[in-house]
């Protein structure tokens, strides 16, 4: 039996460097895996927030003239780590002409986060006042 001849001098570093070079081709593709699902996450993270938003902006919204009273002015308030604002003004009509009918009201919801300094979803409407 013979033993196995060793390599050259000059090919001694190879598997070593083989070895490193795939490492790295693993950990740079791991790295742009692990980019790709944080971006993933984010983006999930941030529409269930807008959901939770327009949830919020619809129950308020259903609740003027119930138990808000649909008159001009602002209300504030919040539920569910947000923020709402209720606007009630007289509608004014598409611009043609004075609106004489007082019984025509716009409701404008604003809902977004209480940490937050401005709005982030609006719902408007008309309503009639009874």
């Amino acid at each position: 039996m013979s033993r196995p001849a060793l390599p050259c001098a000059g090919e001694r570093g190879v598997a070593l460097l083989e070895v490193l070079i795939a490492c790295a081709i693993v950990m740079a593709m791991l790295g742009v895996t692990y980019q790709a699902m944080q971006t993933h996450a984010r983006a999930a993270n941030r529409l269930e927030g807008q959901r939770e938003a327009v949830l919020v902006a619809q129950s308020v919204l259903a609740r003027v003239g119930a138990d808000i009273a649909l008159a001009p002015g602002v209300t504030d308030g919040g539920e569910r780590g947000l923020r709402w604002r209720i606007e009630v003004e007289r509608y004014r009509g598409d611009g043609a002409g004075p609106n004489d009918d007082p019984a025509l009201m716009r409701v404008m919801v604003t809902v977004g986060a209480k940490d937050e300094g401005t709005g982030g979803f609006t719902l408007q409407t008309l309503r009639l006042t009874s």
